[in-house]
């Protein structure tokens, strides 16, 4: 079999299935699973239903690492945005600051530190932001200005700052600029 053409499988991808094997997106998955967190969601192909729910880095973001098995209110207002990665929620709010809780290994956080957190707390130094993305243990920030931040794992250059080195102390300035 042939692989579609890159703007094929970008519209049947947008519909929610890889144009070589079928299988459904992870954002499909998680619309068919509106019960559990999206963290939780984003991980459940690749885990357990008793992993699934275990919150062993706090990813729940309700304070605890305890083991949930319905959905939490997490108390945060004006969200516009949420991604996640392998262990960690990225939340970006109406007034341009960028939140972050869970497992913190290579620094995805943000916060300067590896140590994971159960509860949302605002990126230092950070504000403006218009757009977030998340890998599965990295974040990117999108500032209105069009420069783009990024910080935690970088084993193969996803920060794109020209080096193989991971960045757990803030944020930091890429040299990638979006045009406008």
């Amino acid at each position: 079999t042939s692989i579609p053409a890159r703007s094929t499988a970008c519209s049947v991808v947008k519909m929610g299935r890889c144009p070589v094997t079928g299988h459904r997106s992870q954002r499909e998955s998680e619309r068919r699973r509106p019960w559990l967190s999206a963290a939780q969601a984003r991980r459940s192909p690749r885990t357990s239903r008793d992993e699934l729910v275990s919150n062993q880095y706090g990813e729940i973001g309700d304070g605890t690492t305890t083991t949930r098995t319905s959905p939490v209110a997490i108390a945060l207002t004006g969200v516009v945005n949420m991604d996640v990665g392998e262990n960690h929620v990225v939340v970006l709010r109406s007034n341009g600051t960028v939140w972050t809780w869970g497992r913190n290994n290579f620094g995805q956080l943000g916060d300067g530190t590896t140590t994971d957190r159960a509860t949302p707390a605002t990126v230092p130094l950070l504000s403006n932001v218009k757009a977030i993305a998340v890998g599965a243990y990295h974040t990117l920030a999108l500032k209105n200005d069009g420069t783009i931040w990024a910080w935690g794992r970088n084993n193969a250059g996803q920060l794109g700052d020209l080096s193989f080195t991971n960045r757990i102390s803030r944020c930091m300035e890429t040299i990638a600029r979006t045009s406008r």
